[in-house]
């Protein structure tokens, strides 16, 4: 292998590790229970979205108005964290 080429490979490597780095960096820790997992914040908001849609349903069912109106906001805010505007 030529010195260009070992450098383009150190290259390659070095991007790599950064690019792990950054991906690990946007990755948080939760636990649940014992268990401790790493997710993403669109994961994250992901579940939330979906929890919020089904707290949404008991609330209107028991006439909460306002909590009501106030899981719209969540499930709207957590739709748009979802799709990655963070």
């Amino acid at each position: 292998m030529t010195e260009d080429e070992n450098s383009g490979e150190t290259a390659k490597i070095k991007k790599s590790a950064s690019t792990q780095q950054i991906e690990n960096d946007l990755n948080y820790d939760i636990y649940i229970g014992d268990i401790q997992k790493q997710v993403s914040p669109r994961d994250a908001a992901s579940y939330v979205h979906e929890m919020a849609i089904e707290l949404k349903g008991i609330a209107e069912s028991a006439k909460l108005s306002f909590l009501t109106y106030l899981l719209d906001l969540v499930i709207e805010e957590s739709a748009i964290q979802k799709r990655g505007r963070l």
